[in-house]
């Protein structure tokens, strides 16, 4: 058997054993998941060592390489077993056809109310911050069958898991006409605009009919703005709230909707604690600014202490400090998952440079020289991008 054939069945093996973790993980088989990310991780590496090392296993730095698929293996174990502890102490865990108390659920179509039989998700958590009512909720975006793919097959769960996962976050608020905004891609820089159109894809939208929302409105040339009924989403949408949206570097990269007694957002990815708090957190500080009608929800939303330290309980990690300095600077923040991805990225071209190091001095200079501008681009850019005058 060659390379090429040992390599395609070793990646073969690792994949089932990965999806195989993930299913005993999310039904709380513990020694059955760790064994199988265990074989997951160790095959994986193992498989691409001897992939780029043409058979032989050497080549310097080209066995970081080896390491990837074991960094990832336990990038999926940990993104598992955090959200179930960070659930848990949250709030209370919802399982798949608990309704929550509140809010809406992705639906066939479009969002459902939350008492709804026809509401989807895999899993969920409900829990309160500074006087609001929080629901988060993960679920699969894809419903039509995938060309080529046996539904409910190894493959179609591999590609529901990486790229068709999505989280729904979402506070209380008071029951008006449903309101949409749909932030427009092509304003700021490319990672932005695929990140913003990654979003949009699976996200929940009321299952209202919506039309266009024109006059007073100052955020039509970054988001399209649809309402059930155009003249009450104007009195919403007041100067101050259009300020607010187009102030929060977190709000142009996710859709917005308010319906069902909630106003929510969606993105692409799991739901993880950084998601669900943040997300609720940004959510929080824009219903402080929007004129209800209800006079006691008003007072509590303008009363509630939005602030990091506050939202975050003493439990603000690295990722939030960076984030701090990302919204200062009119980044959108970043996810755990985002965040690791980047790193994980950045080791395997430090790691494809390096190597090239090994086959003379020309080439040396060169794979350090890449591998260093490559470091500092991206270390720049995501730690500390440059503050707005």
């Amino acid at each position: 058997m060659g390379v090429a054939q040992t390599s395609a069945l070793g990646g073969a093996v690792a994949v089932a054993a990965l999806l195989l973790g993930v299913l005993a993980q999310n039904r709380g088989w513990r020694l059955a998941s760790a064994v199988a990310y265990g074989i997951a991780g160790g095959v994986g590496a193992l498989t691409t060592g001897y992939a780029v090392s043409g058979g032989t296993f050497d080549g310097g730095w080209y066995q970081v390489w080896t390491l990837l698929p074991l960094a990832f293996t336990v990038l999926v174990w940990w993104l598992g077993h955090r959200q179930a502890g960070w659930m848990r102490r949250l709030g209370v865990v919802l399982d798949e056809g608990t309704a929550p108390s509140f809010g809406v659920l992705p639906g066939p179509v479009a969002a459902v109310a939350h008492d709804d039989p026809a509401g989807r998700f895999t899993t969920a958590v409900e829990f309160t911050a500074q006087g609001h009512r929080v629901l988060a909720a993960q679920y699969t975006s894809h419903t039509s069958d995938r060309p080529g793919v046996r539904p409910g097959g190894r493959l179609d769960q591999a590609i529901t898991l990486v790229d068709a996962t999505c989280a729904l976050v979402q506070v209380r608020v008071p029951r008006v006409p449903a309101v949409v905004l749909t932030p427009v891609p092509g304003h700021h820089n490319p990672a932005e605009d695929a990140r913003t159109t990654r979003n949009l894809v699976g996200a929940v939208r009321p299952d209202a009919v919506l039309h266009p929302v024109e006059g007073a409105i100052t955020l039509a040339d970054r988001f399209e703005v649809h309402a059930e009924d155009p003249d009450a989403a104007r009195l919403l949408l007041t100067p101050r709230v259009q300020e607010a949206i187009a102030g929060d570097p977190w709000c142009r990269v996710r859709p917005l909707a308010l319906a069902h007694g909630a106003l929510w957002t969606t993105e692409a990815g799991h739901l993880t604690e950084t998601a669900a708090l943040d997300g609720s957190r940004h959510l929080a500080r824009l219903a402080a600014v929007v004129p209800w009608d209800d006079a006691d929800y008003a007072a509590t939303a303008a009363a509630a202490d939005t602030s990091a330290a506050a939202w975050y309980g003493g439990r603000r990690r690295l990722l939030a400090r960076v984030n701090d300095r990302r919204l200062a600077a009119d980044r959108p923040p970043l996810s755990a998952g985002s965040l690791a991805r980047r790193l994980l990225v950045l080791t395997a071209v430090d790691a494809l440079c390096l190597g090239a190091a090994t086959q003379g001095a020309q080439q040396a200079f060169a794979g350090v020289l890449v591998a260093a501008l490559a470091t500092l681009v991206v270390v720049r850019w995501t730690f500390f991008p440059k503050r707005q005058a």
